[in-house]
C-alpha cells in the first residue's frame, strides 16, 4: 500500500470516527449535563421519560441512569 493510500485511509477513518462520536442524542447530552451538575433526580427523570419514549435500546442511556442512581444511593436501583 503506497503511503498516498495509507494517509486517505487514515483521514477517512478519523472522520468516521468523529462523525460517530457526534451522533450522541441530545436527551443522552442532557442527562450527562444533569449528572455533572450534580441534579441526579432530574437525570433519572430525564433517562426515564427517554426510555418511555422508545429509546431504552439505547444502552447509553441505562449506563448514565445507573450512575445518577449510584449518586443518589440507590445502589439497587442502578
Amino acid at each position: 500500500m503506497t503511503n498516498v493510500r495509507r494517509s486517505l485511509l487514515a483521514s477517512v477513518l478519523l472522520v468516521s470516527a468523529v462523525l460517530l462520536a457526534a451522533c450522541a442524542s441530545p436527551a443522552l447530552t442532557g442527562i450527562k449535563v444533569h449528572i455533572q451538575n450534580g441534579e441526579y433526580e432530574d437525570a433519572v427523570h430525564l433517562a426515564d421519560s427517554v426510555i418511555a419514549a422508545g429509546e431504552g435500546q439505547n444502552a447509553e442511556i441505562w449506563l448514565w441512569r445507573g450512575r445518577a442512581m449510584g449518586r443518589l444511593g440507590n445502589y439497587p436501583g442502578a
